[in-house]
């Protein structure tokens, strides 16, 4: 009796046994196993603590959940999933105490469902059954180079599906890149790439129905070495990648050049480029940018480093005029871009009368020039009075061959000499006409008295009262302030400045008869004129005097 409680005293685990367990089993699905902890004579021992599930294969991956399993009693009862297809694989427990360990009998697994499109980059593998799928990492590629891809038909677990013959399409993140498309021969495909855009870039890979579309893992493209020079204008932008080849279509940048004109500087950037047309920093070599047609820059020569800058400058207009740059040193050459060179009007010349009459009809004519003198045609002049009461009749006009465009100027309304101002505009450039008003006979001809500057006194110290009588008489002038009181009283004797027929001109100081000044207020002038025959004409008129 002593004896054997010594004996089951010192037992202890000596090995795990699984029950059988069936094959094949499906990559991913969950399986019961049945674990049997035993000791060295073959009895089940009483093992309560945790254990440790793995495979036999020697690898990183663990390819069985769960990892860790607990055991009751010395029994563990449970579901166990294998993530990797294998045509023979076998369960090993391990008690990570006394490194007791157990086999499984052998059995199959196979793949799962298909569940998507793997593509493996060079530099990577395949690795079934692994969390990513995936192992390594790619290798950076050239621009412009192709390389070669593996694309795989796999289940959630990254086991590849022997039997697909699937059609396949490429994509990627680079919008110049060769992409082909394919079939899959036994769940397996290898097809030739080419990436033009230096960068990170990605791959899409997809069903011909988009279906179990895949994103490859993000990889360099590098810039290749200095092969091209591209001429970037104002308007255009850099198109890395661009795999666009005819000259009109602009290889190597997007966008249209701005309109350019004559003699206006304008800033030209040269850089250098790869093949594809990937910005590279290329020698320091002396570069010249050139033109079949009369051309300036400044400097004009420049230094190729990251990029390089020109002013240049055209001198005369023209569709299509070339403009191109020369690396004597690589003996390499930009191709001929074509840019459209404008006239824009630089000077206006203005011709008509300085001095006008009020309500004369008159006609003033702009010539528009560019800046080597030469007229412009069939350019929009638009007009505007900016000072003064006159108007032009029409606001814009278009010039004819000589480069003249013409505009109806009428000032109907002084009532005082005044400057106007007539403002020219083509191109944004703008040019001045002042125009002097002249108060006519004819304004006061048909009875109106015109009092200039009115109100005056502030800037002017004295107005002039212009008007017409029909036939020479004795004139009295009366001037009452805003009560009624008269302030100055004078007598014009017959045939005298202010009493002869036709146009008079008087003037007033703002004083009374006394010499004093009146006060800033309205005054009321009464002019009338008498003949023995009665009175031949009488006017009232309103001066305001501010000081």
């Amino acid at each position: 009796m002593n004896v054997l409680l010594v004996a089951c005293l010192f037992t202890q685990l000596s090995y795990f046994e699984f029950t059988p367990i069936s094959s094949p089993q499906m990559a991913g699905a969950g399986f019961s196993i049945t674990i049997v902890a035993k000791d060295a004579n073959g009895q089940i021992y009483n093992f309560n603590n945790a254990a440790v599930l793995t495979t036999n294969l020697d690898n990183p991956w663990q390819y069985v959940a769960p990892y860790v399993i607990q055991f009751n009693s010395g029994v563990f009862q449970g579901l166990a999933t294998v993530s990797l297809a294998v045509d023979s694989i076998k369960l090993k427990c391990t008690d990570p105490g006394t490194n007791a360990s157990g086999l499984s009998n052998a059995f199959a697994v196979l793949h799962n469902v298909p569940f998507r499109y793997m593509t493996i980059l060079p530099g990577e593998s395949l690795e079934p059954g692994s969390p990513n799928g995936r192992y390594l990492s790619p290798h950076v590629q050239n621009s412009g180079d192709s390389f070669v891809v593996t694309t795989y038909d796999v289940d959630r677990w990254f086991n590849v599906d022997p039997l697909s013959n699937d059609s396949v399409i490429f994509g990627g993140t680079d919008p110049f890149g060769r992409y082909p498309a394919g079939r899959l021969n036994g769940g397996k495909g290898t097809f030739e790439i080419t990436m033009r855009r230096a960068g990170n870039q990605r791959l899409y890979t997809r069903g011909v129905n988009a279906t179990r579309a895949d994103t490859s893992s993000p990889f360099l493209v590098t810039v290749g070495p200095f092969s091209n020079l591209l001429v970037v204008l104002p308007g255009e932008t850099l198109l890395a990648g661009d795999t666009t080849t005819e000259v009109f279509a602009t290889p190597g940048k997007t966008g249209r050049p701005s309109l350019l004109y004559v003699k206006d500087t304008t800033l030209i950037r040269v850089v250098g480029t790869d093949r594809c047309w990937n910005r590279v920093l290329p020698p320091s070599d002396s570069i010249r940018l050139l033109s079949d047609f009369s051309f300036h820059s400044r400097p004009a020569a420049g230094f190729l480093r990251d990029s390089t800058v020109f002013n240049g400058e055209f001198d005369s207009a023209g569709t299509n005029q070339t403009l191109w740059v020369h690396d004597y040193a690589q003996g390499i050459e930009s191709y001929r871009c074509l840019v459209d060179v404008a006239q824009r009007t630089e000077s206006i010349e203005i011709t008509g009368p300085d001095t006008v009459t009020a309500g004369e009809l008159v006609t003033y004519t702009a010539r528009l020039l560019d800046a080597n003198a030469m007229p412009i045609m069939a350019r929009v002049c638009f007009f505007k009075v900016t000072k003064g009461s006159g108007f032009v009749l029409d606001t814009e006009n278009i010039s004819n061959t000589l480069g003249q465009t013409t505009v109806q100027f009428k000032c109907d309304s002084a009532h005082f000499y005044e400057e106007d101002s007539i403002r020219f505009t083509a191109d944004g450039h703008s040019a001045r006409k002042g125009v002097y008003i002249d108060i006519g006979d004819t304004l006061v001809s048909v009875g109106k008295v015109i009092a200039y500057p009115n109100p005056f006194g502030w800037e002017q110290p004295f107005t002039t009262i212009v008007y017409s009588i029909p036939q020479s008489s004795d004139v009295t002038e009366a001037i009452y302030d805003a009560f009624g009181n008269p302030v100055l009283l004078r007598k014009i004797p017959k045939g005298q400045e202010g009493a002869k027929n036709g146009v008079n001109r008087l003037s007033w100081d703002g004083k009374d008869e006394l010499g004093h000044k009146v006060a800033s207020g309205i005054y009321v002038l009464k002019l009338w004129g008498q003949e023995h025959t009665g009175i031949v004409f009488k006017k009232t008129y309103r001066i305001g005097v501010v000081w």
